[in-house]
Formats: C-alpha cells, structure tokens, sequence
C-alpha cells in the first residue's frame, strides 16, 4: 500500500490486513470507506496483526453465541476498543438495533474501525439500511454501499426496508 492510500485510510494498513486475513484463511478484506474495513469472522491468530495494522476499533455485529474465543477480551488486551450488536439474520434488521449500529459507529468516528460477521453480509444490511434509514441516502445509493460492505444474501431484504414506507 502506498504511503498516500495510508494516509487517506487515517494510517490503517489495509494490505497488512489483507494479507494476514488470506494466510489464515479468512476470507477478504474489504475497505468501503476511508478507516474503515470489513472482514469475516475474526480468531485469535489476527488480533495481534489487527494492533499492528492501526485498527484502532472492532464492531461486531454477530451474535455472542457464534463467537470461538473472547473477542471483547482479546481485542482488549491490546488495546483495540470493542463493540458488539448482535444481528442474527433479517428480524434483527430493526431499527433499534440499526441505531445501535449507528451509535457505535458516531461514538468511534475518525477512528480506524473493522466491523465484522461470519461472511460481511450482515455488516452490509446495517451499513445500507443506516445509510437510507439515518443518513437520509436514497435506496440505491444505501444499497450499493451495503454491497461494498459486503451485503449479499440480505439484499432483497434489505431493498424491501429501504422502499417501504416508514
């Protein structure tokens, strides 16, 4: 990575990030925003590369009971702020927990965050319906940038709750 894209990305490496995730087997590393990138699952072996690569914050928005170790704990340890909201699939597409989502996200602003789930799809629904439900994007716009956060399986639903009315 450049030392400009550093720069841009507030000195969060996201080649660093990219190569540790493939070593361990974890999927790709997506970068939709300045400082902010998603992942997949997180384990142990990544914590310390996270530190290293300037992530400054985690948010995750899986549910406790399919997390493999402590992350909170782990993330802690090293001195990574840590966020948890719990999204489990479509019907925790609320908006409460979208304003949870956005309230995490604003408490951390300007901080390099990695948000993850098991695949990023999860990540993506919030990004997109935070985008249209808080952020007053239009449905096409929340919705392409859902999908550069990696929204997939959701995105019916997700399009579904952005066109109705509220």
């Amino acid at each position: 990575m450049s030392e400009n894209n550093l720069t841009q990305n507030n000195g969060l490496d996201v080649a660093l990030l990219q190569q540790q995730f493939r070593q361990n087997g974890l999927g790709e590393v997506l970068n939709p925003a300045d400082n902010i990138v998603v992942t997949w699952l997180l384990t142990p072996d990544v914590i310390e590369g996270l530190k290293q690569a300037n992530v400054e914050v985690v948010i995750n928005v899986q549910p406790e009971d399919e997390l493999t170790f402590d992350e909170q704990a782990a993330l802690q340890a090293v001195g990574i702020d840590y966020a948890d909201i719990a999204i489990r699939g479509a019907e925790d597409l609320t908006e409460a927990t979208i304003a949870e989502f956005d309230k995490a996200l604003n408490t951390h602003e300007g901080k390099n965050t990695l948000m993850h789930c098991k695949s990023g799809n999860r990540v993506g629904a919030a990004v997109a319906l935070r985008d249209g439900w808080i952020r007053g994007c239009n449905p096409e716009t929340a919705l392409e940038n859902g999908k550069a956060a990696g929204l997939l399986g959701l995105e019916q639903e997700v399009q579904s709750r952005l066109l109705a009315a509220r």
